[in-house]
Formats: C-alpha cells, sequence, structure tokens
C-alpha cells in the first residue's frame, strides 16, 4: 500500500508500545470511505475532518486498529510536521540604513523581468484579474494597504478540529474549555473562547456601560440592553510559549474580545463541516468585492447603525452574515464604543489593530505601526467561539506580497488577483502536514485557480502517497498547485518528490541582473540548497526554477526593522510566489480567448516555454526558468493550430513516454550503477493517426533516432542507445519530443556513475566552478563497518598561499543513498573549508547503508577567493573499514527437494585495516515462532469487531510492519537469518530518548549502532534495556559506546536509550545553557538480530587477514529437504565480537522464473554482430518485461526481448535479471556463430 514506509511504521510501533493513538491522513479505497468512517469510529478513534473536493480524510486512531483498516485503504501518511521553506543558513543580504529602497525594489524588479512579468503586463494588459490563487502559510498581515480590496477569504487551519466541531466542544464544555486561562490543544492558533456573558445598562452619552466581574465595560450605545458574550484574546495562547502580537517585548498582554450573538434577524446560509467553515455568507465573491473588503478601518460609529437609546442588537452594514458582531479592545482601555466592528471578512468584514505599547501618559494610535492586524475569519452565531486571522510570522504577508502586492512603489508579480488566506502554519512557521491538505482540499472546493505553497515537508518523499493524490486531484480538477522543492540541496533526492501531474515543484536561482546588484561575481547560477530531484517516477521534481533571492514586504509590526517596510528573503519560498504570479497573469490572458481554461493547462506551457540554465543538471532544475514571452506564444500556436477562434486547453502534451524498468512503466529515467547500453522507451501520442516526432536537445552520450512517423494508440517500442563518458559522475539531461498540435514533451534521464570504493581507499581531485556544484559518487559495498570522509583544498602554488591569507573557500555536503543528509560542513562548523581556521573537514560514518553515497562540494561566493578566481580545487579522500565478500551474495542451487549437502567457496577482503576473528554461519534454522507482545492498557472492545484484514494473519517484514492488533498473538514463521532495521531517534541535548524494538527466540547474536550525530560538538550514548514484568533490566556492558553487541540475548522487548554527550574543543559545557532552539538531533540507529540454526558451517572460521590481502572461506551448506528457498548469512566476528560483513546466502531450487535465452541470427560480412535476449516467464511461455545488466550495462526489454552487440564468442554470457518482484544471475549459453 503507497505510503506504508519505514516511517509511518515506525510512528506506529512507537504509539502501540505506549498503547496510544496515530494521527493518519487517508485517501480511501473506492467506494470504501464511509466504511473507513464507520470503522475509525467503532475502533475507538476521531475523524477529524474529510475532503470535500478530494477522497481523503484525516483522523486520529489507537495504534492497535490501524492493522485492520489497512484493507480500506489505498494510501496512507502518518502525520508530520511542515514548515516555512527557509534556507537553514540564508545567505546575508546587503545591508540598508536608509529609508531609502531603490536598491530593494530593484532587486525584486529584476526578479519579474527575467520571468518576463512587467513586459506581459504592459504589453498585454494583464495583472491577473479575475484569478484567485490560495496562499497557504502563515496568514497574511490584512492590514497592509498593498493588500487593498484583495483579500477575497482568510481561514485558519492551524487545529485539525474543524471550526464547527471546535464550537461543538465549547459548548460542551462550558466555561471548563479553557483551564487557568489556556486554550484546549485543539484549539487553533486565532481561537478566543467567550465562555462569559453578561447584559449592557442603558445607554448613556458615550455608550452603554456593562459590569463583568471586577471589570467596568463601555459599549457603544446601540449594545444598551443586549446580553452578549465576552473573552480574552490572550498571547499567551498564540503558539507555542505564547507571541508578542503587540511589539512590547513580552507575550503576556491580552486583549478584551466582546460578541454579540447572532439572533437570527438575517438569512442564515448552511456552513460546511471542512476545518475552518464557520462563517457562512450570502452573496458571494460579487458581494464581497463591492463591499469594499480592504479598505481603511472604519472610524468610530462607521459600519454601524443606532445612537442613543440603541437597539437589542447590532445592525452591521454589508452582507448578511450568520454569526455574531464582534469587538476588540485593541487599545486595551475597556472602552469599546470607540472600536470597529467586526465580522467574517469573507462577508465584507473590516480589519482592527491591536495598538501597539505606549509610554505612560500617550494614548494608543489606531492603525497599525507596530501592531499586528487582525480580521474575523469564522464566528458562531451563538457568539462562544470566535476565530482572528493575523499572520504573527510574517513568512505568508513577504510570500504573497512578492506575489500580489498592489502597492504605488512596491508590486507583486499579478497586483490584481484575488487572495484566499489559507493559515495552515502558526507563528513558528510550523504546522501538520495534514491540515496543508485540508488546506488544499479547501481551496479546490472553493474555487481556487491557483495554489502557491512555499511551505516543505519533513517527510521522505515516498510517505507522500496521500499528498500526490490530493494534488492529482486537485490538477485534474483544473487547479494548479506551485510548490516548494526545499532547501535541502544540493545532494539528489532531496527535492519534494511529486511527478509531473501533481503539480509544479519550483527550485531557486539567482538571476543575472540579481546577481550584479548584489555584487555576486558568479553571475546566474541555481543557489546551492535548492533541492534537487528527480522524483521517484523519473520526472523532474524540481519541473521550473525561479528567483531565490528578493526583498519583500513585511507586516506592519515588523516595519520598524526594517527600513521602508520591505525586508530580504531567500529560499524556494521565494521562488514559488514569483511563479505561482507568473501563471495568473498568464491564466488571465489566456481566457481572453477562451475563458473556460483551467490553470493546471499552463504547467506543459510553463515547462514548454522554459529556458535551462546552462551547465545545470537537468535533475536539478528540471525545464528552467519560464519565460513569459515564449508561453505566449505557445498558447498562440494552440490556438492557429486549432484554426483560430476560441480555443480550448490542451489536453496535456498529447505525447506519452515511459521507461520500462524491471517490466514496470517509468516516466523517466533514474538509474544509478552500471553504465546504460539501449534502454526500450515506449513511445505514443493521443491521436488517432501518425504524427511526425522529431527529438531535440539530445546530449552527446545518447543516441534517439531521427524525425520518423509516431502512431497513435498504443505507440511504439524505441530503443535509446547510451555512451556515457568513462568519468564517474551525474549525466542528466532532458531531451523534449516535439510534433503535430501538441506541446512538446520532455523526457529526464538521470544516471549516475559512481566511484568504486576498494581496499584501497579512494582519491578524487578536481576543480568547481565559482558559485557551482561538483558532485562526487562513491559506491559502498556491503560489509563496511566504518566509512571516512574527508575533504580539503590542496595547497599548489598561488592558490595554496591565498588559502593561508584569505581563509577557505568550499562548503561540502554528505548524502546517504536516498538523499539523507548526514553532514553539512556550514552548519558544523560556521567557516568555509580550506582556510587556515578549517584547512580540512571530516565526517566518520559508521555501519554504513550499503549503495551510492554522495559528496558535494560548493564554491562559495562569500569567500574572497572569489572574487579572483573562476574555479576552486578541491580533493574527497573515502576511505573504509571492514571487508568485501566476493561475490557480495552467494547464491547455491539445491540438489532437490529432498534436501543435501553442499560445498561454496567465497573470498574475503579486508578494508583499510588488518581483521581477525572467526567466520560463522547464521542461518535457517527451524522457523521461530514470534508472539506479538499485547499492549499495556485496555483494548476497546469495539476494536474486536473490525473488519477483517488481509488473508494472511498477519504481515511481516522487516523494520516493523502491520501485525496483529494490540492484545492479540500471532505465530509466523521467518525465514530471514538476519533481520536488519534502520531507524532514526529525535534527541534533544539533554533528554534520552528510547527507541523500542523486539527480539525473537532463536537470536543469535544482537549488534546495534547509534550514529553519526548529524552536527560537530556531539556524540551519542547508546544504553540497551530489556524490559519484562515492568521492570527495565540493563543489557551489555552499559559503558554507553555508540555500538552495542549481545550474544544470546534473550528474547523479548528491548529499548535502545539514546543520549548526546559534548565533545571536543567547540562542545559546549554542561555548565552553560543547551541550544534547544536548535531543535532535536536526528540520530540514525541500525538494528541487527542473527540466528544460528546450525545450517551454515565454516571448516575453518578463524581468520587473520592484512589489509588487503584475501582469504579464501569454504561454507560447508547443509539445505533441508522440502520446496522453500532457506537464506542464511556468514558473518564476520572480530576478536571484539563486534559483528561485520554479512554475507547473503541464498539456496535456490529450480530455475528461476524469468528465464533468458539468447537468439543469434547469421553473421553477414561487414555487418556488426548482434544478438537478442528474450525473457520468458517458465510457468506460462510468455515473453515478460525486465531490465538486465550485461557485461557491465544495463539494458531494459520490449516486449520480453532487446538486442545488443555481440563479440562473435559461442561461450555463456553472464546476465543479471532485474524482474518486478526477483532478481537472479544466470549463464545464458550461446550457439556457435554460424
Amino acid at each position: 500500500m503507497a505510503g506504508w514506509s519505514e516511517g509511518a511504521r515506525a510512528q506506529w510501533l512507537e504509539a502501540l508500545a505506549r498503547g496510544g493513538q496515530v494521527a493518519l491522513t487517508l485517501s480511501p479505497r473506492a467506494g470504501r470511505r464511509a466504511e473507513l468512517e464507520r470503522w475509525i469510529v467503532q475502533g475507538g478513534g476521531q475523524v477529524l475532518w474529510t475532503g470535500r473536493a478530494t477522497p481523503v480524510l484525516a483522523a486520529r486512531v489507537p495504534a492497535a486498529v490501524v492493522p485492520r483498516l489497512l484493507p480500506l485503504v489505498e494510501a496512507i501518511e502518518v502525520a508530520r510536521r511542515a514548515g516555512v521553506a527557509v534556507p537553514s543558513a540564508p545567505s546575508p543580504g546587503p545591508e540598508t540604513g536608509t529609508g531609502s529602497t531603490s536598491f530593494e525594489r530593484a532587486l525584486h524588479q529584476a526578479n519579474q523581468e527575467v520571468l518576463g512579468a512587467p513586459a506581459l503586463r504592459s504589453v498585454h494588459g494583464v495583472t491577473g484579474r479575475g484569478v484567485r490563487v490560495a496562499v497557504i502559510d502563515t496568514g497574511v498581515d490584512p492590514g497592509l494597504p498593498a493588500f487593498q480590496r484583495h483579500l477575497v477569504d482568510y481561514v485558519d487551519f492551524t487545529s485539525a478540529v474543524p471550526f464547527v466541531q471546535r464550537v461543538e466542544r465549547a459548548r460542551a464544555a462550558g466555561e471548563a474549555v479553557l483551564q487557568q486561562g489556556q486554550n484546549p490543544a485543539w484549539a487553533a492558533e486565532g481561537d478566543v473562547f467567550l465562555t462569559g456573558t453578561a447584559r449592557a445598562g442603558r445607554a448613556g452619552g458615550d455608550g452603554a456601560t456593562l459590569r463583568w466581574g471586577n471589570l467596568q465595560v463601555r459599549l457603544p450605545a446601540w449594545a444598551a440592553g443586549t446580553e452578549v458574550r465576552l473573552g480574552w484574546l490572550d498571547e499567551a495562547n498564540v503558539g507555542p510559549g505564547g507571541t508578542d502580537l503587540n511589539g512590547n517585548g513580552t507575550a503576556r498582554d491580552r486583549w478584551l474580545v466582546v460578541a454579540y450573538p447572532w439572533r437570527g434577524d438575517r438569512v442564515p446560509v448552511p456552513g460546511g463541516d471542512h476545518p475552518g467553515t464557520g462563517a457562512a455568507v450570502d452573496g458571494g465573491v460579487e458581494a464581497r468585492q463591492e463591499s469594499g473588503r480592504g479598505a481603511a478601518t472604519p472610524a468610530p460609529g462607521e459600519g454601524t447603525a443606532g445612537g442613543a437609546g440603541g437597539t437589542s442588537s447590532p445592525a452591521v452594514h454589508g452582507p448578511a452574515v450568520q454569526g455574531p458582531a464582534v469587538q476588540i479592545d485593541s487599545d486595551q482601555d475597556l472602552n469599546l464604543a470607540e472600536e470597529t466592528v467586526l465580522w467574517p471578512l469573507a462577508a465584507g468584514g473590516p480589519v482592527a489593530w491591536l495598538a501597539p505599547a505606549q509610554p505612560s501618559g500617550q494614548a494608543a494610535v489606531q492603525g497599525g505601526d507596530g501592531g499586528t492586524a487582525l480580521v474575523v475569519t469564522a464566528a458562531d452565531p451563538g457568539g462562544i467561539l470566535v476565530n482572528f486571522g493575523f499572520d504573527a510570522n510574517g513568512h505568508g504577508t513577504r510570500m504573497a506580497s512578492i506575489l500580489a502586492a498592489a502597492g504605488t512603489a512596491y508590486q507583486g508579480v499579478a497586483p490584481g488577483t484575488g487572495l484566499m488566506v489559507l493559515k495552515a502554519l502558526g507563528s513558528r512557521g510550523q504546522g501538520d502536514w495534514s491540515q496543508i491538505l485540508a488546506a488544499v482540499d479547501y481551496a479546490v472546493a472553493q474555487g481556487a485557480d491557483i495554489i502557491s505553497l512555499s511551505a516543505e515537508s519533513q517527510t521522505p518523499g515516498e510517505e507522500l502517497a496521500v499528498t500526490e493524490r490530493v494534488l492529482r486531484q486537485a490538477m485534474a480538477r483544473g487547479v494548479l498547485p506551485v510548490l516548494a522543492a526545499g532547501n535541502g540541496g544540493p545532494g539528489l533526492h532531496t527535492a519534494l518528490a511529486l511527478p509531473a501531474d501533481a503539480g509544479l515543484v519550483v527550485g531557486a536561482f539567482l538571476p543575472g541582473a540579481a546577481a550584479d546588484l548584489l555584487g555576486d561575481p558568479a553571475g546566474e547560477r541555481l543557489l546551492p540548497y535548492s533541492a534537487a530531484g528527480p522524483a521517484r517516477d523519473g520526472t523532474p521534481s524540481p519541473s521550473l526554477v525561479g528567483p531565490g533571492v528578493t526583498y519583500t514586504l513585511v507586516p506592519a509590526w515588523q516595519e520598524e526593522l526594517w527600513p521602508g517596510g520591505l525586508a530580504p528573503d531567500e529560499g524556494t519560498s521565494v521562488a514559488v510566489p514569483y511563479i505561482a504570479g507568473l501563471a495568473a497573469l498568464l491564466l488571465e490572458h489566456a481566457r481572453r480567448e477562451a475563458p473556460q481554461w483551467p490553470a493546471a493547462a499552463l504547467a506543459p506551457v510553463l515547462q514548454a516555454s522554459a529556458r535551462p540554465l546552462p551547465g545545470v543538471p537537468a535533475a536539478v532544475q528540471g525545464f528552467g526558468v519560464p519565460e513569459a514571452a515564449a508561453a505566449v506564444e505557445r498558447l498562440a500556436e494552440r490556438r492557429r493550430a486549432v484554426g483560430g477562434g476560441e480555443a480550448g486547453p490542451p489536453s496535456g502534451t498529447g505525447w506519452s513516454i515511459t521507461w520500462l524498468h524491471r517490466g514496470r512503466p517509468y516516466r523517466g529515467v533514474v538509474w544509478e550503477g552500471a553504465a546504460p547500453g539501449v534502454l526500450t522507451l515506449a513511445v505514443g501520442h493521443g491521436g488517432g493517426q501518425p504524427v511526425t516526432g522529431r527529438w531535440t536537445g539530445t546530449p552527446p552520450w545518447a543516441r534517439f533516432p531521427g524525425p520518423m512517423p509516431y502512431p497513435g494508440g498504443d505507440g511504439i517500442y524505441l530503443p535509446a542507445q547510451y555512451d556515457l563518458p568513462g568519468r564517474p559522475g551525474l549525466y542528466s539531461a532532458l531531451v523534449r519530443l516535439e510534433g503535430g498540435p501538441s506541446l512538446p514533451a520532455g523526457f529526464l534521464q538521470t544516471f549516475v556513475r559512481p566511484y568504486l570504493l576498494d581496499g584501497d581507499g579512494l582519491e578524487v581531485t578536481g576543480q568547481v566552478g565559482r558559485g557551482q556544484i561538483e558532485r562526487v559518487f562513491v559506491e559502498v559495498p556491503p560489509g563496511v563497518t566504518r566509512l571516512v570522509v574527508r575533504v580539503d583544498r590542496p595547497g599548489d602554488g598561488a592558490e595554496g598561499a591565498a588559502a593561508e591569507q584569505e581563509g577557505g573557500s568550499l562548503n561540502a555536503w554528505v548524502y546517504a543513498p536516498g538523499g539523507r543528509l548526514v553532514r553539512d560542513s556550514a552548519r558544523d562548523t560556521g567557516r568555509l573549508i580550506g582556510g587556515p581556521e578549517l584547512p580540512d573537514w571530516t565526517v566518520e560514518i559508521p555501519s554504513p547503508e550499503p549503495g551510492v553515497w554522495e559528496v558535494d562540494l560548493f564554491f562559495s561566493t562569500l569567500s574572497p577567493v572569489a572574487f579572483d578566481r573562476r574555479a576552486s580545487s578541491f580533493r574527497v579522500t573515502v576511505t573504509a573499514q571492514g571487508v568485501a565478500w566476493e561475490p557480495r551474495e552467494l547464491e547455491v542451487r539445491a540438489p532437490g527437494a529432498q534436501g543435501g549437502r553442499l560445498w561454496a567457496g567465497v573470498t574475503l577482503v579486508p578494508y583499510g585495516r588488518a581483521v581477525r576473528g572467526r567466520v560463522a554461519g547464521m542461518g535457517w534454522d527451524v522457523p521461530v515462532e514470534t508472539t506479538a507482545r499485547p499492549v499495556e492498557g485496555n483494548r476497546p472492545e469495539a476494536a474486536r469487531q473490525l473488519p477483517p484484514g488481509p488473508s494472511s494473519a498477519t504481515e511481516q517484514t522487516v523494520g516493523g510492519a502491520p501485525g496483529p492488533a494490540a492484545g492479540e498473538t500471532a505465530s509466523a514463521a521467518q525465514p530471514a537469518a538476519m533481520a536488519e532495521e534502520r531507524a532514526q531517534v529525535m534527541v534533544l541535548a539533554g533528554e534520552p530518548q528510547p527507541y523500542g524494538f523486539d527480539v525473537p527466540t532463536g537470536t543469535a547474536l544482537l549488534e546495534v549502532q547509534a550514529g553519526p550525530v548529524p552536527r560537530a560538538g556531539w556524540r551519542p550514548r547508546l544504553y540497551l534495556y530489556r524490559v519484562e514484568g515492568g521492570a527495565a533490566e540493563p543489557v551489555g556492558d552499559g559503558r554507553g559506546e555508540p555500538v552495542a553487541v549481545v550474544a544470546d540475548p534473550p528474547p523479548g522487548r528491548y529499548y535502545a536509550v539514546v543520549e548526546l554527550e559534548p565533545t571536543g574543543a567547540g562542545a559546549p559545557s554542561w555548565d552553560e545553557p543547551l541550544d534547544r532552539d536548535a531543535g532535536p538531533l536526528a540520530i540514525p540507529l541500525v538494528l541487527r538480530r542473527f540466528r544460528d540454526g546450525g545450517g551454515i558451517r565454516v571448516s575453518a572460521g578463524s581468520v587473520e587477514l592484512a589489509a588487503g590481502q584475501p582469504a579464501r572461506i569454504m561454507a560447508l551448506l547443509d539445505v533441508p529437504p522440502g520446496t522453500g528457498e532457506p537464506q542464511g548469512y556468514l558473518v564476520l566476528l572480530d576478536e571484539a565480537g563486534a559483528v561485520g560483513a554479512p554475507l547473503p546466502v541464498r539456496v535456490r531450487r529450480g530455475p528461476p522464473r524469468l528465464v533468458v535465452t539468447a537468439l543469434v541470427p547469421p553473421l553477414s560480412p561487414g555487418v556488426p554482430a548482434r544478438i537478442t535476449l528474450q525473457v520468458r516467464d517458465r510457468t506460462d511461455g510468455r515473453l515478460r518485461d525486465a531490465s538486465l545488466i550485461v557485461q557491465g550495462r544495463l539494458y531494459t526489454t520490449a516486449g520480453g526481448q532487446v538486442t545488443l552487440a555481440w563479440d562473435g564468442r559461442s561461450s555463456g554470457l553472464v546476465v543479471r535479471v532485474l524482474g518486478a518482484g526477483e532478481e537472479s544471475v544466470q549463464v545464458v549459453p550461446l550457439p556457435p556463430a554460424s
């Protein structure tokens, strides 16, 4: 099931161990949504919200219930945190000490000009008018003049509980909803609970008086005799730890809020049950626009009716609203007669300001200059709950100003758009990703055209299965999501990994004109932190790049900090509103000819009209920088292709290009390892007649056919030939297929050729251009127990002397396979590598994950050296300790179902140092009976009535998988002899963090490793405990070393407790306060459980080898009878007892399912010899597609066969077969050449 990854399992297991609940976002199977909701409730869970426009829901569910729900779900996400997409260490912008903003505005203008936005506005007269853009962020300052008449909606999504449900909870709890003045945990950031009631007295000359407790409050005269509800907007309830809303340096202020309950004198409009939907509005968008939203706040008395004597309830001008009128005592003088009457912004409600603190004796000032502007977003008709919208972080305001500000001095890209402000991130810039999905669903349901999302998920791409479905649904309904790629670059696989049909993922670059203004010597370039792709299906992610360094408007409460109200900002979050604004301009232009043109149809237009950045790999930038003029021409081409008139939008590109790998289709090529040979592509288009197509942008290392007709329908198989250069590195290109009336289709190819690590280590030297990235890929084989990466700048000649005098020049990053960041030199040291303060930078990784590791080097433009040199030298040295086995996997053929005894030989080679120890066999014990341990606490009775799970009683997967519900036991055979589990624990300095795991009966050896720490100055301390009968017993030597090995561990529940210890000269002292604001550190854990059943024995197990000295090991394998294919391991136990180099041992019975045969045509003089390999399924004899590695090169079949060059030899051909569900190595006999 999509999304049920190791990370999701880990969170579920943690909740299961403590008997708690887990927050999930679920995509039900077709027709099963109502059933899923019913079982969630019956299992003791709660449905938090359900999508209106997309078939998703969010829920909190007891962990014990989760396995029973999985059959009803096609995709799942465990709740993760999200945050604004800003770099962790942004580059310092130029200092501005005067009130002049000419430089700041010039930088913003340069960013717009590189996209062609100003010319598009002036030539075609477009501003984004009529286009609705949903800005999902921290909110927007509603009081800024630049947003006047542009805010069409404002909804607070910072709570997982919908507004209607929060109202119901508040009514049920009464005054108890507040505990010692604190809002409940389920409250949204802008919620105010009005638990007090009082009745206003008679009206006097200056209003009506009301007594509430010890307070005497003055209300407007029209409120005389009215019963009102009262509560407090308290800074302590805004965000974790409180938020200063009035700029006085504290978070202890509060403001009285009064609501005049709605009495039914207006026609109510039914509200929805979606989060944030609490105020219903008559009149729709037209009424909101006519009401003059965003105009100056009415003076006291404006917007209300009544006078002396008053009325029993307020009469408010504007559209009819289901909800109360609201006032807030903005200047804290308890006189509300002078305050503005508020109602929801969506109904045309006005703005109020929390006046900043004033010196004693001075009157408070209305209208901003230090205080936070706010609006009512929703109000309960009974007045018990009011939600205020404001931006106490500033990020949302800054992003919205880039997109749509309409000021006189500062204009956004599309100043005529209407903004739907959807606040899903709180005052700290953080929130739950599921609430972002709720905001996306709301935007689609409420008619947004474009979604601008400048946030990034902390979740790996493979765990965003529900997000992918939600965004695809949005695209299918014509909405264009524009999302930040993230700032985790420059490593591959770090970007938000969404496919092309899920929206536009945007990276960040520095335009040339902006570089000139900033004095950046490197000129136009990709910004180093911009996250790189590709997506999991091979498509570009990011697909476009936008300007990533700028100046933006800030909220009014930040204006004193920045001259002219403009502040520097950078990151992929900045690039998003530039691209979203450009899309808004193009959408208005397209709708002049085709009023129904959906925004989603602009995605291929923007991609087809983009300009690639020179020298930047396609996997990092996608299609490149979109250009407005080229996009307008593409739109015109579409009109001409259909004969003019009202041209409808194109249905995508019309072309379909897929790569068949392991028998499965991918929409791009991504491959790490053996060099490619011939790869088969399936190419077609949606037309009924053949279309002549031609490939453009083909790199020199790839050969595609010339112009040729492509039939419609299913299309054809197309062989693409590759001949990569010999030097290891990244080879990535985006080719385009053009032809017919359709837009060109892009096809991304990404190949990584790594350096191979041998026993002598590896040294790579080279040059990295100024402001550029150089990538070094290293394949780390199994068996490496310690990896050391060292980066320095060789000191030769003038450059070496400059390094001594001027300082370093390099930043470096180390990434594990899959794009997981291990270390970052800038975060680590705060210095550049290569100078006297940091001549080199070293990273040590225990038990590195096998696979392709990435070391990235960046020649920083902040270095003084960058102004004199175009390139900097670098040296990457990689050494390893451990052992290597040849072959890397031992596969033997069983003599038959009766079993038997086999001898097998392998070669053992030590890495880096001498090895002394013994080789032991661990394998194919009789099946171990495992019993799922019940979680402490009572299991809800309803959980026993949940729908049945899959056909098997439990699903067993290494690393934690869905098992039986809590309180149940199940037995299952575990065929694997070693269970390896990789996990991460988030450890905060000073606080130990436990990780629970089970050791089954029959485990012969347990090894747990912690580290490395992703920040210098700290080392992990690891302690093992076994829990039985409620007592925790220490296991091992208790010294806290990062590696713990236990022989013959008793079965049961174990916990690895990880702590952080300061170390080194730069370590913080325990006497000093810990840097808790830096947040927790992700500490990797590797757990290995070995079993030994005596099935694998080694004749001479003791070894004593020098580094690089090979040894031949003979193993005796007693294969049990039966039809199963048992698996075991050979392991090296060094003299200290540590485990190293597990070698998988597999027993095969009979031939593999996919069988390769060779067809050799007759040889002809002068014609290169060719050979055709066919792959058949031995169960039915049919041809099957697979990927083949032959003589170190990758080939993929088409229709079950592929043709490759042949040297005419007649010996056997070794072929590694990669099928959809299996791998095998076969020796294919070749017939004699004729």
